[in-house]
């Protein structure tokens, strides 16, 4: 389903983040070499390194399926879509991971989940030759998403933006778990195993680096946060309008403020930085509404709330370009909070 257009005003906020991230909007399809090269990297086989310095919010990569399933496809369904695909695509999904790895092993390991965007459409995997070369971090710089205002042809794209400042030479990676950053090192490693056959060694998983322990309880610290934030958003917390209510809404402010902070230390980006960012803005929304006591003045809850859209905002469009299904759903906060 394609995006609503933007109006005006919509139009003049995008306007305004790119200034304030003080980058260009992004350029699509770029070719493959024009950001970076394959080689040979230490410990994990191959990799995409930047051939030069990427600034962050540039799309790297703009990748096209060779095909997709309905989820949870069985084995009979992936070795049919196998046999439709020409010899040399399918020959380019046969070189994917160990040469042992049967069809459904391998496309379950390199598939990307392409979710439905509106409720005339259907969540799907599909398998991008280019962006299952990636490797992975649990400090990622890059983020992958399914896009569908991307491409030419109406298909969209896998897009793979850089989520910050990348120097020549360094390694561009993504996180394959995506949601599961608040995770101990332990539940992260064993996750990666399982499902992805290798054991991590980024530096958030590092047991050598002196932060590894502190690492490991900011985590849990932010487990729990996002766990209780996730039932507040929701609506399964139930809210009175009285004193003690207004005392249960200004610890999930601090909540949400200590999570942010804990992600900024820990180098964790998006998308959790930007959800955060969100329920600060939602909860902001909550404030302005509520009939009875509440935690700050309605105008100061106003200006904190824009500030953690438009920060979200910002960090939409870093992650996954202007046009993009989040970017529509971070504008309808700021419409709300203006």
């Amino acid at each position: 389903m394609a995006l609503r257009h933007f109006t005006k005003l919509e139009d003049w906020e995008i306007t305004k983040a790119f200034e304030r991230l003080q980058i260009a909007p992004t350029i699509s399809d770029p070719p493959i070499n024009t950001y970076v090269r394959m080689t040979d990297v230490v410990g994990e086989g191959r990799g995409y390194v930047a051939c030069r310095n990427i600034t962050k919010g540039t799309r790297i990569l703009q990748d096209e399926v060779i095909f997709s399933i309905p989820g949870n496809a069985s084995a009979k369904q992936i070795n049919q879509a196998i046999k439709k695909l020409g010899k040399v695509e399918r020959e380019a999904f046969g070189k994917l991971g160990n040469p042992e790895m049967d069809n459904s092993t391998r496309f379950y390991t390199y598939g990307f989940n392409m979710p439905k965007v509106g409720p005339s459409t259907h969540s799907r995997s599909g398998v991008f030759l280019h962006a299952a070369r990636f490797n992975h971090s649990c400090m990622p710089n890059a983020f992958w998403t399914w896009n569908e205002q991307a491409g030419t042809n109406d298909k969209g794209r896998l897009t793979v933006n850089a989520t910050r400042d990348i120097a020549t030479g360094e390694e561009i990676t993504f996180d394959y778990t995506m949601l599961d950053k608040f995770e101990s090192r332990a539940d992260r490693v064993a996750t990666l195993e399982k499902d992805y056959g290798f054991v991590c060694s980024c530096p958030a998983c590092d047991t050598e680096d002196p932060s590894f322990t502190r690492g490991d309880e900011n985590r849990q610290w932010m487990k729990d946060i996002h766990k209780n934030n996730r039932k507040w958003a929701e609506g399964t917390v139930r809210t009175r309008r009285n004193e003690a209510n207004r005392r249960r809404r200004y610890a999930q402010l601090m909540d949400t403020q200590k999570l942010l902070e804990l992600i900024e230390i820990e180098g964790i980006g998006y998308p959790q930085q930007a959800e955060a960012n969100g329920w600060l803005a939602t909860w902001c929304i909550r404030e302005i509404k509520l009939d009875g006591p509440t935690v700050m003045d309605r105008e100061e809850a106003r200006t904190m709330g824009l500030k953690a859209a438009r920060n979200k905002l910002d960090l939409d469009i870093v992650a996954a370009g202007d046009r993009s299904s989040e970017v529509e759903s971070t504008l309808n906060l700021i419409a709300q909070l203006g």
